[in-house]
């Protein structure tokens, strides 16, 4: 089961696997979950992670969504546990913290912020902060221009295209070593593609739904091309393009015209079909910046 840059913190990987022992001793196939305010206090973190951790859960096919419902669809094995800590430091805490304020919105693009002020809130020193936040600088989520207050990093449109061109770039070629050997690769983008057919023939698609769909696909490809530094790459420029748009815009990014040009994809692939499948993968992608360009443009 592969893991987003904001999903591989320790807090994350703890939340996962206590999940998963809970549906491990607890549930049989088929039956509902516990409410999710019930699983964050069990596991002892808040609703954002465990949406977040339920959500990859349901892509990696041991949950299942029935209209908003989750039941148990397989067994946990021990491959869907993540490497862990066996304790978490404190930098760990607040780091995986100020992750979840990130994903909930708490930090917005352009807001300044001091680490006095994080320190209150988490109930921590300064120092603890500044390390947690220097950790979190790889991701390019956070910047500290000399002698001022942290900032969150706004996108502009030079840096939107930078991005979105090396999404281009890295899915291009990570599609293309998919069809290397796309025998072992296909039975991925065949459920991929009945999960995606089903959620387009609903009456009212899950919008959070798509997004997991589209993620693992996304990073799948590029996972299946066996290069560990495309798949770095790859974490950095999804990161941050989540960050930016994907909490207050998700009707505009999960749109049925995002669902069929997934359909369209995945049909091309399992067929066997490379230029169709590139084809379809750059006309997605340029959909995508044209969609991020006005959400941008409407941000100003």
């Amino acid at each position: 089961m592969s893991r987003s840059s904001l999903d591989m913190t320790p807090l994350c990987a703890h939340t996962q696997n206590a999940i998963l022992r809970i549906l491990r001793d607890e549930f049989i196939v088929g039956q509902p979950l516990l409410a999710r305010n019930a699983l964050a206090k069990r596991c002892g973190t808040s609703r954002t992670t465990i949406h977040r951790v339920l959500a990859d859960l349901v892509t990696a096919g041991l949950l299942k969504n029935t209209d908003g419902v989750l039941s148990l669809q397989r067994n946990p094995a021990d491959e869907d546990f993540l490497p862990e800590p066996e304790n978490l430091s404190r930098v760990d805490e607040v780091e995986g913290r100020i992750m979840e304020k990130l994903a909930a919105g708490g930090l917005r693009p352009g807001m300044q912020f001091s680490e006095l002020e994080l320190a209150r809130e988490f109930g921590v020193t300064t120092v603890t902060i500044r390390e947690a936040l220097l950790r979190l600088v790889r991701l390019g989520a956070f910047k500290k221009p000399a002698r001022k207050q942290w900032q969150v990093v706004r996108i502009d449109r030079r840096m939107l295209d930078e991005l979105m061109d090396l999404r281009v770039l890295h899915e291009t070629y990570g599609m293309e070593r998919c069809f290397r050997d796309l025998t072992t690769h296909r039975p991925f983008f065949r459920k991929q593609l009945d999960d995606t057919k089903a959620l387009a023939s609903s009456p009212q698609p899950d919008g959070q739904l798509f997004l997991a769909l589209d993620d693992e696909f996304h990073r799948q490809i590029i996972i299946r091309s066996g290069n560990r530094y495309l798949i770095e790459g790859f974490e950095f420029v999804s990161f941050l393009i989540r960050l930016q748009f994907f909490q207050q815009h998700l009707p505009a990014i999960a749109s049925m015209r995002a669902v069929n040009e997934h359909v369209g994809m995945l049909e091309a692939i399992v067929a066997g079909d490379l230029p169709a499948a590139l084809s379809r993968l750059r006309l997605h992608l340029d959909a995508a910046r044209d969609i991020l360009h006005t959400l941008q443009e409407e941000r100003a």
